[in-house]
């Protein structure tokens, strides 16, 4: 998934604190937009940062395993008595 649309997953004041921050907008500005006072917005920062990391690292688990929003994938695997070893074989 794509870096923009996890960010839109995030609860809307820290999608909106990321988003300004990635803007370029300075903490008085991001501030004002949230109504919030200024020295929250370090903390909502390392926040959203947080929760986006977390998301980055499920949509990569998910990727890598094969989980998609419909579940796991089941792949076809012969059951362990259709190995191609011979029962009771002294090898």
């Amino acid at each position: 998934m794509e870096r923009d649309q996890l960010i839109d997953e995030l609860p809307d004041g820290l999608a909106a604190t990321l988003r300004l921050y990635e803007a370029g907008q300075p903490s008085s500005v991001i501030a004002v937009a949230l109504a919030v006072p200024v020295e929250s917005v370090p903390t909502l920062l390392q926040l959203a940062l947080a929760k986006l990391q977390k998301l980055i690292d499920e949509s990569e688990l998910a990727a890598d395993s094969g989980i998609d929003q419909h579940g796991p994938r089941t792949e076809s695997r012969a059951p362990e008595s259709a190995s191609p070893k011979s029962v009771g074989s002294n090898q």
